[in-house]
């Protein structure tokens, strides 16, 4: 995705399993909102939408800066049209952060479809959680048609930040035209992982 002369992604196969709670104590990451749009009828089938991409992002983020939001993971279609919509979207909203990593995990593991949102999610934690941010397998060079912010990174090689990461964010797209967003929160103070480790007591349904 979003490399020069890319064709399309293939399909993969994922089965996630994840526990929703409503107290965010020992919890791995927080959803704090997500948003959906449906693209415009007038478009065909596979073609998605910068304008409800935009919509889908703004009421995610709500009152949340962008330049709080150190990560996003990238839907990445990893065709010409779609990967170009999906950067006039982004750009739009997140505009010029300096802070901005960008990562896309298709080009590892394919398209899996409905996991994909839930594999992200956990990608997305460990972002937060390890300060680390991966390279995007098979990146070579950038599209040059893309609306690519110089301060936006992405690319092939691993990034370590020293800095804090609280909040990520995902950007999601269906083929039956549904765009979808998902802003997500880290607190190391409450992280069930390490509660694990130091065997605090957690919830039963952790263990």
């Amino acid at each position: 995705p979003f490399t020069e002369g890319s064709d399309g992604h293939t399909y993969g196969e994922a089965v996630v399993s994840m526990l929703l709670t409503h107290s965010g104590q020992n919890s791995l990451f927080c959803i704090e909102n997500v948003a959906t749009k449906q693209c415009s009828s007038e478009l065909p089938d596979g073609m998605p939408d910068a304008d409800a991409m935009v919509a889908a992002i703004q009421e995610t983020l709500g009152t949340t800066s962008v330049d709080e939001i150190r990560y996003l993971e990238l839907h990445g279609t990893a065709t010409p049209m779609g990967d170009m919509t999906e950067m006039d979207a982004v750009t739009e909203v997140y505009g010029e952060s300096t802070s901005l990593y960008l990562g896309c995990s298709k080009g590892s593991y394919g398209n899996v479809f409905e996991a994909n949102t839930l594999l992200e999610c956990l990608k997305c934690y460990y972002v937060m959680k390890r300060k680390v941010v991966p390279g995007s397998t098979n990146f070579e060079t950038l599209n040059p048609h893309l609306d690519w912010k110089e301060s936006y990174r992405y690319g092939s090689q691993t990034v370590t930040m020293n800095e804090p990461i609280h909040y990520s964010a995902i950007n999601g797209y269906a083929f039956e035209g549904t765009v979808g967003h998902v802003l997500l929160s880290f607190d190391d103070t409450r992280d069930a992982e390490d509660a694990l480790k130091r065997k605090d007591v957690v919830h039963e349904s952790l263990l």
